[in-house]
């Protein structure tokens, strides 16, 4: 039987995936369908959702606290937002972003749980990294050794293949908007599954050579932890060229 999820993981993860997908403001009813959608209605019926729900919302009365905070915001009748940080819900924001996200049904990723996953394979690799939780500004992981500079955007597993292919084109995209540092490599972190695979081995030698791109594929590890493997240019065989060199591969 598949481990239960908490009801406020489920709230918060629909949050932020309807803002994500411009749905924002979005109602309490479609907070629950995005989740209906995933997971049984059974065991997350609006009985159960529906104190959750009131209990993260900010100023709400009633509802139990939940280990999220209030991140929610009413900003109109029946419509919601995810807070920003302020001086009041400052705790509550720091304690939303280092709480793991709800994982997706199916033994994927979702985008924090790939940005932890890189991060504990930069650190064990020699990087000094900065990551940006949830919804920070800036780019998703910032790595520098001795020897190199490191850019990553991050994309969790998607529900469905074309959802999947969209998260995968937004990263291109929102990497090259902030390419700044000529002498930077940089690239994705991505779950580890045929599709992303199948994307990456699709991109033309010339964005491997140009940007010193690499991918980090990230697979939970059965016994806790990441297991990472680092692609780069020389694990595809490109037309006029050899293959050569192995993946390099680690578990945290």
């Amino acid at each position: 039987m598949a481990e239960r999820v908490e009801n406020w993981r489920l709230i918060l993860e629909a949050a932020r995936s309807l803002t994500d997908s411009g749905q924002a403001p979005f109602t309490r009813i479609s907070v629950y369908e995005w989740i209906w959608r995933r997971y049984p209605q059974s065991s997350h019926d609006r009985p159960s959702l529906d104190p959750a729900f009131q209990g993260m919302v900010k100023g709400a009365t009633g509802g139990p606290r939940s280990l999220a905070g209030t991140p929610l915001l009413k900003v109109e009748r029946g419509r919601y937002i995810l807070a920003p940080a302020s001086a009041e819900g400052q705790e509550d924001a720091n304690v939303r972003l280092a709480l793991p996200a709800a994982r997706q049904p199916g033994g994927g990723l979702v985008e924090d749980e790939v940005k932890q996953g890189a991060k504990e394979y930069l650190e064990a690799s020699g990087f000094s990294v900065t990551v940006a939780w949830g919804h920070q500004r800036g780019i998703d992981i910032s790595a520098v050794s001795e020897n190199e500079t490191l850019f990553l955007e991050a994309k969790g597993s998607a529900v469905n293949p074309p959802q999947q292919v969209n998260y995968f084109v937004g990263a291109l995209g929102e990497l090259l908007q902030r390419m700044s540092d000529p002498a930077a490599s940089y690239g994705l972190a991505l779950p580890d599954n045929s599709q992303y695979r199948g994307l990456i081995s699709r991109l033309p030698a010339l964005t491997w050579e140009r940007l010193r791109f690499t991918v980090l594929f990230i697979t939970a590890a059965p016994s806790g932890g990441y297991t990472v493997q680092r692609i780069s240019a020389q694990h595809f065989r490109f037309p006029g060229q050899s293959r050569h060199g192995v993946s390099d591969t680690r578990c945290s």
